[in-house]
């Protein structure tokens, strides 16, 4: 006869054995994952840190403002053939500046105080020199519109841009005669961006940073796509050390101008 006692032994000790079989493998499976978790954590960690140091990387180097040369050479000798170089005397004076052909038939923009109390006028354009006449001048916009003394009717003519170019940090470029009466040579062409649309004494006017000189005066300044956005005027000067900050008549103030004294 069977033993109860040892029976009943033997049924704990197997169940005993499988629930411990049991465990072991319940734990193992956990341990397992438990590892995969970590080694996933870690390569996430790792992950993230790389990302961390590679945006405060970026972060730590402002944007390199370039001009691309092709584009703006491209520019430059499309717009060049407008630019007229502006000589004017006066009773006990002569001065220098800059114009722009508007119009086919030699209709030429500057800077009014570059012609101011001037008796008279010799515009070189094409290689050209001319005689010029004062067709109209505004003494507070600081415009003035002249004619170039010549029978031709197919001067070359600057394309007009709109308010909607004007964009701050947009790259533009400007056309002048630098140090006119001693600096002899070609147009100089400077580049840079409009740093704001600013207005000072009621006046709207460009602000950029592209080097702007004396003789200067009524030149050219002109997006990447050749459309002039206005008429560099001048650097501002408050009498302390200022630099990179000048001055362009916006173009629809041009628009203005030339639509009240182009004649038709």
């Amino acid at each position: 006869m069977r033993n109860p006692g040892k029976w009943f032994t033997g049924t704990i000790l197997t169940l005993l054995t499988a629930g411990l079989i049991v465990l072991s493998i319940f734990y193992a499976q956990q341990n397992t994952q438990l590892k995969d978790t970590q080694s996933q954590f870690a390569a996430l960690k790792t992950s993230v840190s790389q990302q961390v140091a590679a945006l405060n990387t970026v972060a730590s180097q402002p944007p390199a403002i370039t001009v691309n040369a092709s584009q703006a050479a491209q520019v430059v000798l499309a717009v060049t053939p407008v630019i007229v170089r502006v000589d004017g005397t006066g009773s006990n004076f002569t001065v220098a500046g800059f114009g722009i052909i508007v119009d086919k038939r030699g209709y030429v923009l500057t800077n009014q105080h570059v012609i101011d109390s001037t008796t008279s006028l010799t515009i070189t354009a094409g290689g050209q020199k001319y005689n010029a006449t004062i067709i109209a001048s505004d003494t507070a916009r600081d415009l003035a519109l002249l004619k170039i003394q010549s029978a031709l009717t197919d001067f070359p003519t600057v394309t007009l841009g709109t308010a909607s170019d004007i964009v701050a940090g947009a790259t533009v470029l400007a056309l002048g005669f630098p140090l006119g009466e001693e600096f002899v040579g070609p147009v100089t062409v400077t580049a840079g961006v409009i740093s704001a649309l600013r207005n000072i004494g009621g006046l709207n006017f460009v602000q950029n940073d592209a080097a702007i000189n004396p003789g200067n005066s009524g030149g050219c300044l002109v997006t990447l796509d050749g459309r002039m956005i206005g008429v560099t005027s001048a650097g501002y000067d408050t009498g302390n050390d200022v630099d990179m900050i000048n001055l362009a008549i916006p173009v629809d103030d041009v628009r203005v101008f030339l639509q009240k004294n182009l004649p038709a």
